[in-house]
């Protein structure tokens, strides 16, 4: 590629992941804010205790160290909540949970009215690049409807100059299951210059909604432009999965193996 091109290329990345745009929300200088932001039928993540074999939902504690969060018996949501808070001017927490999932906090929390799902995801692709709400910045971005979330994970999968930042956008691209999502991943497959990055890509590949994950892995299992290491993981990804299709892809070639 030439230098132009690959100028070109790089100012379309930087297009991508800019939050210039963004009608940034209006955020107090100390304090929980949060804003809600319409999905389209996406995981509904809150924090539970599993404790006793009871998976009854507890409320998420906003000001805690534990970040973790998760879904129970595939519920789903259609809409998820975007909290932050503010220390002296600057963002020092950052989560995202489904809107009915209980929260408490330590001081009152101040709802936003009127932040727009796309302006929401300009301003989560600027949190992206702060290393300490990378994760939680992507994963709100694949519960955000829309081009500008989709094209964020994108951008920031191609673009960032960390390999783990690459890798976390690949892999909540997936978890969002955006129409399209399989072409970039699969191009980073290819492309990305770093070994863990292209093992993680065929990772993000498995976790592809429904039958497209199987569609994808074994589209890499037989693509002989691929390392067999690569193809290797594919054909592992597959062995993990629990579709018809999957097992009678393995079932064929381990028939092809035992004829040789």
């Amino acid at each position: 590629m030439t230098a132009l091109r690959w100028l070109a290329a790089g100012l379309v990345a930087a297009a991508l992941v800019s939050p210039a745009r963004a009608a940034e929300p209006a955020l107090p200088r100390d304090g929980w804010v949060s804003w809600d932001v319409p999905a389209d039928n996406v995981a509904a993540w809150c924090c539970f205790s599993w404790k006793d074999h009871d998976d009854a939902p507890r409320s998420c504690k906003l000001d805690g160290h534990d970040d973790s969060f998760g879904t129970r018996h595939d519920e789903r949501a259609d809409s998820v909540r975007v909290y932050v808070r503010t220390a002296a001017g600057k963002v020092d927490r950052l989560r995202v949970l489904s809107s009915t999932c209980p929260v408490e906090a330590q001081t009152p929390i101040q709802e936003l009215p009127g932040v727009s799902a796309d302006d929401s995801a300009r301003w989560l692709i600027g949190q992206s690049a702060a290393k300490p709400f990378t994760e939680n910045a992507l994963a709100a971005l694949s519960v955000h409807p829309g081009d500008v979330a989709r094209n964020g994970l994108i951008g920031i999968g191609n673009a960032n100059s960390r390999a783990d930042v690459r890798s976390k956008a690949w892999f909540w691209l997936a978890i969002a299951g955006a129409p399209g999502a399989e072409a970039p991943i699969a191009a980073a497959l290819r492309k990305d210059p770093d070994d863990h990055v292209r093992e993680e890509a065929v990772f993000a590949l498995s976790r592809l909604p429904d039958e497209r994950a199987t569609r994808a892995l074994i589209a890499t299992a037989e693509d002989r432009s691929l390392s067999r290491e690569q193809r290797k993981r594919a054909v592992f990804w597959l062995s993990q999965s629990d579709s018809n299709a999957a097992l009678a892809y393995l079932d064929k070639i381990l028939a092809a193996s035992a004829t040789r």
